[in-house]
């Protein structure tokens, strides 16, 4: 929150605090995926937090194909959005806003804003 609210000196905090907690347990699945939400929500961090959410996902966390999904389309790269948008719409088939999302994405409806994705809770609403 105080990263958020921009509180100087928080986000070194909070970084420092991640880094050594996973260091300590570089598998700790839980670790991996919300330090690589909070990553993607960083301007200058977001490739780092691909590279925590895809371990998440192989260490088991399914929600982490929606987080990468967002990742990825901000990135502008819609096919691997898609990938992870897709894999995580078969988990959860009745999904409709997951799937108008997809489609939109598909047909090209979607524009894309450099930047940092929606905020944390959006894109880890699927927990």
């Amino acid at each position: 929150m105080g990263h958020n609210l921009d509180f100087e000196g928080c986000a070194v905090k909070y970084f420092k605090a991640f880094d050594r907690l996973l260091e300590l347990k570089s598998d700790d699945k839980k670790a991996n995926y919300n330090y690589g939400a909070f990553l993607v929500t960083t301007a200058a961090r977001q490739k780092d937090g691909i590279k925590y959410l895809e371990k998440a996902l192989a260490l088991g966390v399914p929600e982490a194909h929606y987080t990468l999904g967002f990742a990825y389309l901000v990135q502008g790269d819609k096919a691997k959005a898609l990938l992870h948008f897709k894999e995580y719409a078969k988990q959860h088939p009745n999904d409709e806003e997951l799937k108008r999302k997809i489609s939109e994405i598909e047909q090209a409806n979607i524009r894309i804003i450099p930047g940092p994705p929606p905020n944390l809770d959006e894109i880890t609403k699927r927990k």
